[in-house]
């Protein structure tokens, strides 16, 4: 699942550059590393993907984890009743 880019570089009228988070809303101004900047940019969209799949893995897990639980509970309970 690959979800929109959550950083991405704009330049403004005077021709600087900036990296701006969409997340939060924020810009953050470079000027002179351009070249470097767009590895940054790409590295830091890849581990936002990274994030957004382990997000997923772990609300799957709770999902797991929460449905074991109340199994567990409903065996003790005929447990508790059997004795």
């Amino acid at each position: 699942m690959m979800s929109e880019k959550r950083f991405e570089i704009r330049t403004n009228s005077n021709g600087e550059y900036w990296l701006f988070d969409n997340k939060y809303d924020k810009a953050m101004m470079i000027s002179k590393i351009r070249a470097t900047l767009l590895d940054v940019c790409n590295m830091l969209n890849e581990q936002q993907a990274t994030i957004c799949k382990l997000q997923d893995l772990c609300g799957q897990s709770d999902s797991e984890n929460a449905k074991l639980r109340i199994e567990n509970e409903q065996l003790k309970n005929k447990l508790n009743k059997g004795l």
